[in-house]
């Protein structure tokens, strides 16, 4: 990609994706259609384990000459502007380990996928919409949808950078810090600082069934609601 500003700083930007065997086209398509024109190569990797994955692409493309890594998530949409305004954000806060943009998680209810923390240092995922008035807030945690990260600040964290977690009790249930969790973790324990682009919205991908109402309309479940709740109460009868 360039700019008057990273033709001068001569920054390279990569993209990284750990991606499943199935996936979302429509998630393939956007990426394609952004980072083609803006000469940004996308590095795939497969396998079993979503995070050991993501640290190995991360790897190669440092080892390749990144200066500026994309992450990308197979389940997110954005076009070749979110990438744009993302990667001159990122060049215009070098202080950020990394900058990650705004994304509803799945059957969210309207939640964030970032957390901060209050004064006393607690986290919190329930943030009022008056913050996020400025153009970037710190964060203790994001996602990895379209996340820029920049490897100065990464290769100062040492391995692992993925890593999952049981709980105090030794169990995967409640309590446990998933792969992701673990590297927004890593990243503020070795004092990085995480932005949230408070101006760059992504799409998040779902599955839906659509129901006729009782006028016809079109009604709109969660996959997750239709398998605890059944059938919604206002579909066509």
């Amino acid at each position: 990609m360039e700019t008057e500003k990273n033709r001068e700083e001569k920054v390279v930007v990569k993209a990284v994706m750990s991606i499943p065997r199935l996936g979302f086209q429509d998630n393939m398509t956007c990426a394609f259609e952004a980072l083609g024109p803006l000469g940004i190569p996308m590095y795939k990797v497969q396998g079993a384990f979503w995070g050991q994955c993501l640290e190995r692409g991360l790897q190669t493309a440092t080892d390749e000459g990144a200066d500026i890594i994309l992450t990308i998530d197979y389940d997110t949409v954005f076009k070749k502007e979110d990438i744009e305004s993302l990667i001159k954000l990122t060049i215009m806060h070098p202080e950020a380990a990394a900058i990650v943009p705004i994304q509803l998680g799945r059957t969210s209810r309207g939640r964030t996928l970032i957390t901060v923390r209050s004064k006393s240092g607690i986290p919190r995922r329930d943030i009022k919409r008056i913050e996020f008035e400025a153009e970037t807030i710190r964060i203790a945690t994001g996602h990895f949808g379209l996340t820029a990260i920049r490897v100065s600040h990464l290769i100062d964290i040492p391995h692992p950078w993925f890593k999952g977690e049981p709980n105090a009790d030794g169990q995967w249930g409640s309590g446990r810090i998933d792969d992701d969790i673990y590297f927004w973790k890593k990243m503020e324990k070795h004092g990085k600082i995480i932005l949230s682009a408070n101006r760059i919205v992504l799409g998040h991908l779902e599955l839906v069934a659509s129901w006729p109402d009782e006028k016809g309309e079109p009604l709109f479940q969660y996959a997750d609601d239709y398998q605890i709740e059944g059938k919604p109460k206002n579909a066509w009868k």
